[in-house]
Formats: C-alpha cells, structure tokens, sequence
C-alpha cells in the first residue's frame, strides 16, 4: 500500500483508500527497470501513480502493479504496458512471471518449466526456452495476473 494523499471524498478502509461510488483498493506502481541497480535512475518522482487493483486482487496484500520494464515480450506486451502481479502463490509453467535478480534488474518472461537446475524462461515468440535463470540468483518473483495496454 502506498502512502498518498487522500482523493477528495474518499475514506480510509483497511485495504486502503477507497471512494463511497468506488469501492475498491487502490495500490501504488512499482518503479521497476531493466537495467541494473547501478544504473537506476536516481531522479525520484513527487507522487506515486496509484491505481485500482483488479477485482480478483481486492484481498490479496501481497498483489502489487507495475510497468513493463522492456521490449523482450513486445510481440505479446507492449513496453510500458500497466501489469499486475502477485506473490501469493508459487509460479508454474505456461505463467508470465516479473523476476527481479540480485543484480536488481527486473524482466517479464513466460516461465516454461521449473526443475532442480532453475528456472526454464522464454522471452521469444513462437515460446522457445531462451534463457535459463538459477534460483540463487533470484532476488524477487512475481506471478503476473493481468496486463492493462493503453
């Protein structure tokens, strides 16, 4: 939940702040970037852009939104793209997944399978196993239940 300044006629309700016409959780959008950490930008923004959670994210304080950090999926998602995402359950092949390393560099990628060895990801279309991540050098995972393009 972010903090942020109440919009007019609004509330604060345990899920956040929510309008008396818009009954639903509003949850910040995650600066997320493909670069590593060393070459985040370090100009920071005033606001945080806060949106409402989709309807099947209303109860779960593990979803969170952010924005598509790149153009990997572009044939699928455009950069940019407003994606939702959640840590509440554990990932499995055929999801779309946002993976952030130890590095701090975040990626979007179908997640084909998952064995012993790591994690089998696909950032081409038609999907192909393209790349392979260890699970040591995961740092944050996400499974991704919506994608909004504007």
């Amino acid at each position: 939940m972010a903090d942020v300044d109440a919009p007019s006629g609004s509330h604060p309700t345990k899920r956040g702040w929510q309008s008396s016409s818009h009954p639903y959780r509003l949850i910040e959008v995650r600066s997320v970037s493909a670069l590593p950490v060393s070459a985040h930008s370090r100009v920071k923004v005033a606001k945080a852009e806060v949106v409402p959670a989709p309807f099947q994210l209303e109860d779960d304080e593990t979803a969170f939104a952010f924005r598509n950090p790149d153009e990997t999926l572009g044939l699928w998602f455009r950069p940019r793209a407003l994606m939702f995402a959640t840590k509440a359950r554990d990932p499995s092949g055929g999801d779309i997944v946002m993976l952030t390393g130890k590095d701090g560099r975040t990626r979007v990628r179908l997640l084909l399978g998952i064995d012993a060895s790591g994690l089998s990801l696909s950032r081409s279309m038609p999907a192909k196993e393209d790349e392979k991540m260890d699970f040591d050098e995961i740092g944050d995972i996400a499974v991704i239940v919506e994608v909004v393009t504007d």
